[in-house]
C-alpha cells in the first residue's frame, strides 16, 4: 500500500516497521528506503506509537486505521513527518486524522498535500462517512492545514473539532 502526491511517498506501516520506528530506526530507514532524521519517538509520543502498535498488531483487518502513515519526500527521501487515523471508522461512520510535520519541512505546503491524499483514501473505504480531526485553539498552523484540505469547524470546547 503507497499513496503517493506530486512531492510525497505515504507509507503506511505494517505492524512489524511500528515495532521498528520504536526499536530499530535504521532497520527501518533502509527498508523504507528514507532518511528518519527525527529517529525513534520520544516522551508522550512514544507512547501513542506504542498504543498504535497493539492496536494494529490486534486487528490486522484494520491495521491501516491504526498505523502511523510516514510522508516521505520523493526528492531526498527525508521523513518530513507522520499521520494517522486514531481507529477504525465508528458507528456513525466516522474516523480521525492526527498529523505532525518535522520543523525543517513546515510552510511548505507538505501536511496539507498529505491530508488531502490521506483523505482521499479513507472517503473510498468502507464505512467511513466522515474525517473529523482536533486542534488546540492557538494552533492557528494545524487549522489553516484542515481548512486548505476542505475541512471546515464542527464545534469548538477546549479544544477545536474539524470535519470533513
Amino acid at each position: 500500500m503507497l499513496l503517493t502526491t506530486e512531492r510525497l511517498r505515504i507509507v503506511p506501516l505494517t505492524p512489524r516497521q511500528l515495532g521498528l520506528w520504536l526499536h530499530d530506526i535504521r532497520a527501518l530507514g533502509k527498508e523504507l528506503d528514507c532518511r528518519c532524521t527525527a529517529g525513534s519517538p520520544r516522551g508522550d509520543f512514544r507512547r501513542i506509537v506504542e498504543g498504535q502498535y497493539a492496536l494494529a498488531a490486534a486487528d490486522p483487518v484494520n491495521h491501516l486505521f491504526h498505523t502511523f502513515w510516514f510522508l516521505i519526500l520523493r526528492d531526498g527521501g527525508a521523513v518530513a513527518g507522520s499521520a494517522c487515523f486514531k481507529g477504525a471508522a465508528d458507528a456513525d461512520g466516522r474516523v480521525e486524522i492526527g498529523y505532525g510535520l518535522e520543523k525543517a519541512f513546515e510552510k511548505q505546503g507538505y501536511m496539507t498535500e498529505a491530508v488531502r491524499a490521506l483523505c482521499a483514501w479513507a472517503k473510498q473505504q468502507p464505512g467511513v462517512r466522515q474525517i473529523t480531526a482536533e486542534t488546540d485553539p492557538d494552533n492557528h498552523a494545524s487549522q489553516r492545514v484542515l481548512q486548505r484540505a476542505g475541512f471546515h469547524p464542527a464545534e469548538a470546547d477546549a479544544t477545536r473539532w474539524w470535519s470533513l
